[in-house]
């Protein structure tokens, strides 16, 4: 793309809006996981993550097509060192500002927030790499997909992970949508739009 899509803006904006909004909501005094969700804190959880990831996919189209592996390690980088930063950050809050634990236990503790906090990058990092192989090795574009997803949800279900990890599953097929069809139904409605103009 040569320059901005206003659209596109304007959907991670209320994307973005509602991810604060719901964290807010969440994480308000005496929460417990355990309650039921409002229908307001349902409507975030089910539309604000399928946005980004359908968002993020659409603008994956280059990585894919260049086919580069090291353009993919590049990605995944600039991802994963401001979660890591965020967690020596938070842990070193934690443990010398607050004053909840001694200096040697901040280490451990931020290993741990960027281990078991990120579901987000995880999940991006796996539409990533699950994607980049089934295209690189043409012929299994639906075989290695499958077997992947497969083996991860069987890791998923073994490893009592499932309330954390399931979120990483379920975006692949938004950040698909997002890469194959979104790009195509622009297209058509651009094409559409353009017979419009011609038919007068």
């Amino acid at each position: 793309m040569t320059k901005r899509d206003l659209a596109f803006d304007v959907t991670k904006f209320i994307a973005m809006f509602m991810v604060v909004y719901g964290h807010v909501v969440c994480w308000r005094p005496g929460f417990s996981l355990s309650e039921m969700p409002s229908f307001a804190e349902n409507f975030i959880i089910a539309v604000n993550m399928p946005l980004f990831f359908m968002i993020s996919g659409y603008f994956s189209q280059r990585l894919h097509e260049s086919r580069d592996g090291t353009r993919l390690s590049n990605r995944l980088i600039s991802c994963a060192w401001p979660m890591a930063f965020f967690a020596i950050f938070w842990a070193t809050l934690e443990g010398l500002v607050l004053g909840r634990m001694p200096i040697l236990q901040i280490p451990i503790l931020a290993l741990k927030k960027f281990l078991f906090t990120n579901w987000f990058f995880y999940a991006l990092a796996s539409c990533d790499i699950i994607t980049f192989l089934a295209l690189k090795y043409g012929d299994k574009a639906i075989v290695l997909p499958s077997v992947c997803i497969s083996g991860f949800v069987i890791a998923l279900f073994t490893s009592g992970l499932f309330w954390y990890s399931a979120p990483v599953v379920a975006m692949i097929p938004f950040y698909w949508f997002g890469l194959w069809a979104l790009p195509r139904l622009i297209q058509a409605k651009r094409s559409f739009a353009w017979l419009a103009l011609l038919g007068g």
